[in-house]
């Protein structure tokens, strides 16, 4: 089974952010750059899909971000810790070589997988720990 998006597309002019629920999981699908300039609006996206589901299964899928920056980084990393202070988890899934260096770089630990299907039967199965 798909994943499937739930919400609606919700653009800025540097990036697009598809939500979307499968079974249990939030998923955030992103396009484009995600830096100071989008800082807000992915925020916004990630505050609403922690909250959507308990404990919060996030999936946020970056096979089509062209750009990261330190900003959108902590807010990633950001959301992440929120997802375990409120006893869930969040993977990235479908990281592209063109921001893969800066998650190397990152002091945070992130969850990855390959592709965004991996992330939600590792966030239903309780694997990548």
């Amino acid at each position: 089974m798909e994943p499937r998006d739930e919400g609606v597309s919700t653009s800025g002019p540097l990036l697009t952010i598809v939500p979307g629920l499968h079974g249990p999981c939030a998923i955030l699908r992103l396009a484009g750059a995600v830096t100071s300039s989008t800082a807000l609006l992915l925020h916004e996206h990630l505050t609403q899909a922690l909250a959507w589901v308990r404990p919060p299964l996030l999936v946020v899928e970056l096979a089509r971000v062209t750009a990261l920056d330190g900003h959108g980084l902590a807010l990633l990393s950001a959301a992440d810790r929120q997802a375990v202070n409120d006893h869930g988890r969040m993977i990235v899934a479908e990281v592209p070589d063109a921001v893969s260096r800066e998650f190397r770089a990152s002091a945070h630990e992130f969850g990855c997988a390959p592709s965004t299907a991996e992330a939600i039967a590792a966030l239903t199965s309780g694997g990548l720990a």
